[in-house]
C-alpha cells in the first residue's frame, strides 16, 4: 500500500530546497556516535559572539569553562541566551509538559526545527515506524496541551490519555494496528 502522508512530506520537503533530506542524511551518514570537536568549538564560540549570557567568556574557552545551567537557569536568563539577531516570538517553542516537576519551553530556528524532524524521522525508523504510519501519543492530556480534530487528522495522531487507560483502552488501542 502506498504511503501517501510520506510521499506529500517529501515532495513539499524538495519543493523547499530538501531541508530535512539534508538533515537526515547527515544523520544516517554519520550516525557513529560521536560529534566532532571542529562542530563543538564552533557551537562554543557562536555561543560566546552572539550571546550575552556567555560574552563574558573568552573566545577559546573549552566546553568544561562554561557554566553548567539548568532548566531554571534558562528560564531566569532565556533573553542573555538567544542569540543575537533572533526574535523569540519568530522561533518554533518546544515544550515539555514538566513530567520531572519542571514544565520546560525552548526555542528553535527553522534550521533547528529542520534537524529534529529529521531525527525523529531517522530514529523512528530504527523502530520500524515509518513516516506517515499513524502514531499513538501516551500522555496526560488536559485543556492546555489537547489537540484540536483537525491537528489530530493533520498530525495523523491518536491521542491516548494515560489517566483514562484500562484494559479495554488498551485492548482497543492496540486493535488500531
Amino acid at each position: 500500500m502506498i504511503n501517501l502522508r510520506k510521499h506529500v512530506f517529501w515532495m513539499k520537503d524538495r519543493l523547499s530546497g530538501r531541508e530535512v533530506k539534508k538533515h537526515y542524511l547527515d544523520i544516517k551518514n554519520n550516525i557513529n556516535g560521536t560529534i566532532s570537536i571542529t562542530n563543538i568549538d564552533s557551537l562554543l564560540k557562536h555561543a560566546i559572539k552572539n550571546s550575552s549570557y556567555y560574552r563574558g567568556l573568552e573566545l577559546n574557552s573549552k566546553l568544561e569553562d562554561f557554566p553548567i545551567v539548568n532548566k531554571s537557569i534558562i528560564k531566569d536568563n532565556l533573553n542573555d541566551l538567544i542569540a543575537d539577531g533572533y526574535d523569540i516570538h519568530k522561533l518554533h517553542a518546544m515544550s515539555t509538559s514538566g513530567s520531572t516537576g519542571t514544565p520546560f519551553k525552548s526555542y528553535q530556528d527553522k534550521r533547528k526545527r529542520n534537524r529534529v524532524v529529521a531525527e525523529i524521522i531517522y530514529f523512528n525508523q530504527l523502530a520500524r515506524q515509518e513516516l506517515g504510519d499513524k502514531f499513538i501519543y501516551f500522555r496526560v492530556w488536559n485543556k492546555h496541551n489537547n489537540k484540536s480534530f483537525v491537528s489530530k487528522i493533520m498530525q495523523n495522531i491518536e491521542c491516548i490519555d494515560i489517566l483514562k487507560l484500562d484494559d479495554s483502552l488498551f485492548s482497543k488501542t492496540i486493535k488500531m494496528f
